[in-house]
């Protein structure tokens, strides 16, 4: 289960590496509507669902075993709870992405998006980066990757550059609905 959530969370990012610099460059004025970037998201989206479900399935595994065992250290695995608290807000900030690009049917404005709307993106992003960045051990292990500090490096500042451009396109945009 563990490698096909892996396999699944690999699809997802390349589909999100995708996803956001075109969208970056939609938000900008660049690029226009397209089919199919509406259809890859709509197949990331669907992915981030399955992710979420094997994910939900694992966390459930992982609290039998620990009522069985009768060692709960909470407090001790953190980054568990990062983890598992990240996950969860992300799907709110995923639904308000939704909500501001299908609220209306005009392929080159969003609905209304004022400062409200700016700050749950910036929040999508960086709650992104800290589910990322704590989730990406983990994976490269699963993916039988154990000391490849060099690609995770070159994974991270890609990740990063990505999320900076699209932030920047946000930001852009947001300018241009003032």
């Amino acid at each position: 289960m563990r490698r096909l959530n892996s396999a699944v969370t690999v699809l997802i990012a390349a589909l999100f590496a995708v996803h956001a610099a075109l969208g970056g460059f939609q938000l900008m004025g660049v690029l226009g509507s397209s089919p199919v970037r509406k259809a890859l998201a709509w197949i990331m989206l669907g992915l981030v669902g399955v992710h979420m479900l094997i994910s939900i399935k694992l966390t459930a595994d992982t609290f039998i075993a620990l009522r069985r065992s009768g060692a709960c250290y909470f407090r001790e695995n953190k980054l568990f709870w990062i983890r598992r608290i990240s996950g969860i807000a992300l799907m709110f900030f995923i639904l308000s992405h939704l909500l501001i690009f299908f609220r209306n049917g005009e392929p080159v404005r969003l609905g209304f998006f004022g400062t409200a709307q700016l700050i749950t993106q910036i929040l999508l992003g960086a709650t992104l980066a800290l589910h990322i960045l704590t989730d990406l051990r983990p994976l490269m292990i699963s993916l039988g990757l154990k000391s490849c500090k060099e690609l995770m490096l070159d994974g991270l500042f890609i990740t990063s550059v990505i999320l900076l451009f699209s932030g920047a396109g946000f930001a852009v945009y947001f300018i241009r609905w003032l």
